[in-house]
């Protein structure tokens, strides 16, 4: 007896994701059938990229991501998935007797800044010469307003004959 297509045939396998281990992907093009009843993983899918080993270049405003996926979604990694972007400077990175650099840089060395790239210590009255006809304050500020103070925060104006007075040892104009 002659046997029934249905009796002796198979149809062919149709590739799915299913067929893919977990470092590949299902092919963007995959083939329309299998070559046998089952599919087999060298038919159906490609290696998924990863991250490591320079596979994307992150630019200048962006550097590599501290903890990037095990694998890329595609055979070819996005810089999102593999690059963070650099910091920028903000306020709220400093400590309370510090202000923001004046030249701030355009962005920090990596995704997060650091203190010291961002911030400087308030300058204090003990930096200034108050020049002539100036003296020091007797009671100056702890701090100056920003990083380097001015003349009016820390020292008063001398009066009268005294701004050319000499004192003595001391005493102080």
């Amino acid at each position: 007896t002659v046997c029934t297509q249905e009796e002796c045939c198979e149809p062919l396998g149709v590739c799915v994701a299913e067929d893919c281990n977990a470092t590949q992907l299902l092919k963007a093009n995959p083939p329309a059938f299998c070559g046998g009843p089952a599919c087999i993983a060298e038919e159906c899918c490609d290696s998924a990229d990863v991250c490591s080993g320079g596979a994307v270049d992150c630019g200048q405003d962006n550097v590599p991501k501290m903890f990037p996926p095990s694998r890329c979604s595609s055979t070819i990694c996005t810089i999102e998935e593999c690059c963070e972007p650099l910091g920028t400077c903000a306020l709220r990175m400093c400590l309370d007797d510090w202000v923001l650099k004046v030249d701030l840089p355009r962005r920090c060395e990596g995704a997060e800044c650091r203190m010291e790239e961002c911030c400087a210590p308030l300058a204090n009255c003990s930096s200034l010469d108050c020049g002539a006809g100036l003296a020091p304050k007797r009671a100056p500020p702890a701090q100056c307003g920003s990083t380097r103070c001015f003349r009016w925060e820390c020292c008063d104006e001398v009066f009268g004959s005294c701004a050319t007075t000499s004192c003595r040892g001391g005493l102080v104009p």
